[in-house]
C-alpha cells in the first residue's frame, strides 16, 4: 500500500509541475526563434518594449514555478528552498537564452540588458507572490476552505 501512496505522491508533484513546464516550451518560443512577434507589433515600438516583454515572460514562469513548488508541496514546502530554486532556475534559464540567442540566432543577439530584464522578473515575481501569500493567508475563508481540501 505505501507503494502505491509514494507513486500518487509523486504523480501529483508531477501534475503540479504541468503549468511550469507548459510555459517553459512557450518561452522556448518566444526566446529561441528567429521572431516571434511581428516586427511592427506593439510592443516592440514601445521604448524597451523588448526589455518589457523579457520582463513579462520570465514574471510569469516564475509565478508558475512558485505555484508548483508551493501547491505541490516541494522540499517540504519550506519557503528558503522554493525561494532559492525558483531563483536558480530562473537566473540559469534567463542566462542561458540571453547565450544561446548570441550564438545561434542570426536574427537575434544575446543582450545582457535583457538579461537583467529576466532576473528583475525573478527577484520581483518571488517577492510579489510571498506578499499575496501573506495577504491571501491573512483571510479567514481562504483557511477554512483550504482546511478542507
Amino acid at each position: 500500500m505505501a507503494k502505491i501512496d509514494n507513486n500518487n505522491d509523486i504523480l501529483k508533484k508531477l501534475l503540479w509541475l504541468l503549468p511550469s513546464f507548459l510555459w517553459f516550451l512557450m518561452t522556448i518560443k518566444l526566446l529561441l526563434t528567429k521572431s516571434p512577434v511581428d516586427g511592427d507589433s506593439f510592443l516592440l515600438n514601445l521604448p524597451y518594449g523588448d526589455k518589457i516583454g523579457h520582463f513579462g515572460i520570465f514574471g510569469i514562469l516564475t509565478a508558475s514555478l512558485m505555484f508548483s513548488f508551493c501547491g505541490g508541496k516541494f522540499f517540504n514546502n519550506e519557503r528558503k528552498p522554493i525561494i532559492t530554486a525558483v531563483l536558480i532556475i530562473i537566473f540559469s534559464w534567463g542566462m542561458l537564452t540571453e547565450l544561446l540567442q548570441g550564438l545561434l540566432l542570426d536574427a537575434r543577439e544575446g543582450d545582457f540588458w535583457d538579461f537583467v530584464a529576466d532576473a528583475s522578473a525573478g527577484v520581483i515575481g518571488v517577492f510579489c507572490y510571498e506578499l499575496l501569500h501573506k495577504i491571501i493567508n491573512i483571510v479567514p475563508i481562504y483557511k477554512k476552505i483550504e482546511h478542507q481540501l
